[in-house]
């Protein structure tokens, strides 16, 4: 899977957090899509978005690492398709970061989880 590249709103989201102390939004909800055109930090969308699911947590692998799952279901509006985006989006619904990768078939009996490990 190719590296997430974070967008330009939450690098600034970011930096007024270290800066000015705000508080950071919570990463809420994971989006998929069949765009292939490369990440930017210009990106507020995915390029053709699939579905939309609320994240969980996965078992981080260490003591600095997030791990953010998106569960894409059985039955779901991305069947028939192949995923070849995916993004986190915050509670306030702008987008944090965005990673194209090789296509990944979704069919209506597949259970689809995409692991996103945000390393600090």
């Amino acid at each position: 899977m190719s590296g997430a590249v974070t967008t330009k709103i939450g690098r600034l989201k970011m930096l007024a957090a270290r800066r000015d102390g705000t508080v950071l939004a919570k990463i809420t909800t994971m989006a998929f899509g069949t765009g292939t055109t490369a990440a930017t930090i210009n990106d507020t969308k995915l390029e053709h978005e699939c579905i939309r699911v609320p994240i969980t947590y996965g078992t981080p692998p260490d003591d600095i690492t997030l791990v953010y799952v998106g569960r894409i279901p059985v039955n779901s509006q991305a069947d028939h398709s192949v995923i070849t985006e995916a993004a986190i989006f915050d509670s306030d619904g702008d987008m944090i970061a965005r990673k194209v990768f090789g296509g990944k078939a979704k069919d209506p009996e597949d259970v689809f989880d995409l692991y996103w490990n945000e390393v600090f």
